[in-house]
């Protein structure tokens, strides 16, 4: 974590913007969620910890294609088809997007300008906001918290590791994992990297359970890099 402790150090107090600390936290997190599920074999100190794409990482477009051309073919979930007219006004994110289904309900309201103003405040979601070097991010609001999700195609490697190129493309979700306002769950899916943290209004962690946390995940709806999107998307990582 010594690396990541120098990056925030550099960014100083006027990159510190509001945004930039919610992305630096996020990436912490990343980190040590992507740690845990490459780490479970042995025990790794956190002192040699380094944020780094793995040589040759990528996202296995071929496999989002198949999973959602497969769920196509048998009807087992349900298949979301974005209009043609909404994209130029849809996100082009370098990662599958995973998102709460207000989202998707926005993005099916878009056409060639964006989403039309005023939808987000009707259902407590924003439209997402596209990094196209590393993924996105997403949130949505309850009236007890906010869920934000982040998606990023880097990859994390420590520096004991001669090559983690073979675990790019590992699946893997972790548990719920409480904290001091909130909690979060850690997934990946065919080379990207994803957390869901939920920030509870009331500054205390008792207002997102596990159990409920697990449900909000697993209604996500995942969204390839056509115009498709199925629901309970996190149903297609392989545990």
């Amino acid at each position: 974590m010594l690396q990541l402790k120098r990056e925030l150090l550099r960014s100083g107090p006027v990159a510190m913007s509001q945004r930039n600390f919610r992305q630096l936290f996020l990436r912490a997190v990343l980190v040590l969620a992507s740690a845990a599920a490459y780490g479970a074999g042995g025990a790794q100190s956190q002192e040699v910890m380094t944020v780094l794409p793995v040589p040759g990482a990528g996202v296995d477009a071929a496999r989002v294609a198949r999973d959602i051309e497969e769920i196509e073919r048998r009807k087992g979930q349900g298949v979301i088809v974005l209009p043609d007219q909404a994209k130029a006004g849809r996100p082009q994110p370098a990662v599958p997007m995973f998102a709460p289904p207000g989202v998707i309900d926005l993005l099916m309201k878009a056409d060639e300008k964006g989403i039309p103003a005023g939808s987000a405040a009707s259902n407590g979601c924003n439209a997402p906001i596209d990094h196209p070097d590393d993924g996105y991010v997403v949130d949505c609001r309850t009236d007890r918290y906010q869920v934000s999700v982040r998606g990023t195609n880097k990859s994390f490697t420590d520096s004991s590791r001669k090559s983690t190129g073979a675990a790019a493309f590992v699946d893997y979700i972790n548990p719920f994992s409480e904290g001091e306002g909130g909690g979060t769950v850690s997934f990946g899916y065919a080379g990207a990297h994803y957390i869901a943290t939920f920030e509870c209004d009331s500054g205390r962690g008792d207002c997102v359970t596990s159990a409920e946390a697990d449900r909000v995940v697993a209604n996500f709806v995942l969204c390839g890099f056509g115009n498709k999107c199925v629901e309970r998307g996190t149903e297609l990582i392989r545990r």
